[in-house]
């Protein structure tokens, strides 16, 4: 990261701060002390940072008028045993979500998220993935690079396809998987719907959506990545919610299901809950609440404090685990409308 970068992410993170605070947070930092004060300077004068006090004592603040300012955070991990919750609340953390972000915009985000890292761990057959999220002016991004086999590719192979043009097609019907056992294949759908924009690169070969203004692209270019990357953007002040694109896509004959079923013996409750700001999105953290169910014949799961829920979460609960376990009786209380209707997406599959 460049020593620009870092004081902005710096900034950031303290609200203000002085050149000693700098220097300390810097020192592990292949940076000279003469470099970092002459970039200090620099962003005072393009409006960047905001200088406060006498030049002896001064400390300095992120200017919040300026729209061209971006905050980046990057980290890379080993798909070995990564749980897609675990890359999302790192970045949550860094952003300051709690404080900088809605309540929608953070579902959203969260549930796009969720599953584009759930999509590079299980379908790339790459070791590693390289993930970035940042802020700049009214717009909370994303970026997921895998260096694997490719989406494209991935759903050729798999679906006997000729060209990525047609698994491009593929991709906007929904409900295409590599993977049926775990996976319901919307993902990629409804993130694509969801996002202000939404691409993926392969291989050379670029789908993108651009709700700004209605637009669907598939192109080749010269430049090829090995591997994907998928980049997602949404506007803060965005009045999107989940439960809208679900709905809008649904059948809303089908927005309900019977909840009067008898147990077949003694019931196991599960109250459900999520951390204070996170969302339940993600199908680690579903696999989480299941640990040990199994050895229950009727299962009760309490929705009472939980506002919504993701695709995915829904999914691998009343799904996948159900189809693993056919036997077992699952009961819903005290869900709400949203809760609901994830869940009767996931089972009517």
């Amino acid at each position: 990261m460049t020593l620009e970068q870092e004081i902005i992410n710096f900034a950031y993170l303290h609200k203000r701060f002085s050149k000693k605070d700098l220097f300390e947070y810097l020192k592990f930092e292949d940076f000279a002390s003469s470099s970092i004060s002459t970039k200090l300077s620099e962003l005072v004068k393009r409006d960047i940072l905001i200088p406060f006090r006498a030049r002896k004592n001064r400390e300095y603040e992120l200017n919040s008028e300026n729209t061209n300012i971006e905050v980046i955070f990057s980290k890379k991990w080993s798909t070995d045993s990564l749980e897609e919750h675990i890359v999302v609340e790192y970045f949550r953390n860094k952003l300051l979500f709690n404080d900088k972000v809605s309540e929608n915009v953070s579902a959203v985000y969260e549930y796009a998220f969720s599953e584009m890292v759930n999509n590079a761990i299980d379908h790339s057959q790459s070791g590693h993935i390289a993930v970035q999220s940042s802020i700049k002016g009214d717009v909370l991004s994303f970026v997921v690079n895998d260096f694997g086999i490719g989406v494209f590719h991935n759903i050729m192979s798999s679906k006997n396809i000729k060209n990525e043009f047609d698994a491009m097609q593929e991709l906007q019907k929904g409900k295409v998987t590599t993977f049926p056992q775990a996976h319901s294949g919307e993902g990629i759908f409804f993130t694509s719907k969801i996002a202000d924009y939404f691409q993926i690169s392969s291989y050379g070969y670029i789908f993108e959506v651009n709700n700004r203004t209605n637009d669907i692209t598939y192109d080749k270019v010269n430049r090829a990545m090995k591997g994907s990357s998928v980049s997602f953007e949404i506007s803060l002040s965005s009045k999107k919610h989940l439960t809208d694109i679900f709905s809008q896509f649904s059948d809303p004959e089908e927005k309900t299901f019977d909840r009067t079923r008898i147990p077949l013996g003694p019931i196991h409750k599960v109250k459900v809950k999520s951390n204070q700001g996170t969302v339940l999105v993600s199908r680690s953290q579903a696999k989480r609440l299941l640990d040990g169910l199994e050895k229950f014949e009727s299962i009760a799961f309490d929705f009472g404090d939980v506002p919504t829920i993701g695709q995915a979460f829904a999914d691998e609960i009343f799904r996948v685990f159900q189809t693993k376990h056919p036997e077992k009786e699952l009961i819903i209380e005290n869900a709400n409308n949203a809760v609901t209707m994830m869940i009767s997406r996931a089972i009517r599959r």
